[in-house]
């Protein structure tokens, strides 16, 4: 991915994530910072968007949005775990990445 098409706020939050955590971590913590964003916004557009059905309910599409989010989510937290424990483990292992 080329990270210079980035806006400057995000390359900033991407910076300092990798400095904290490493490259791969770092890319992953901007990853779960931007989820939670869409997650929020989300949120919003479920108090907003009501189905027509059921008045009470949000709109079908605000939920499957927010389904996805949150399995995306758990993908990348899952990701960060396995490279957490793959560093603690002195780097052995497989990567997560794989080099171009």
């Amino acid at each position: 991915m080329d990270f210079n098409r980035l806006d400057e706020g995000t390359r900033e939050k991407l910076d300092d994530f990798e400095f904290q955590y490493g490259p791969l971590a770092g890319k992953l913590a901007l990853a779960m910072d931007l989820l939670s964003d869409a997650q929020i916004a989300a949120g919003q557009l479920a108090v907003y968007c009501r189905n027509s059905m059921q008045p009470g309910r949000p709109h079908p599409d605000v939920v499957v949005l927010q389904q996805n989010i949150e399995v995306v989510r758990t993908v990348v937290k899952g990701a960060f775990r396995e490279e957490r424990t793959r560093k603690a483990q002195g780097g052995s292992g497989e990567s997560l990445i794989k080099p171009d």
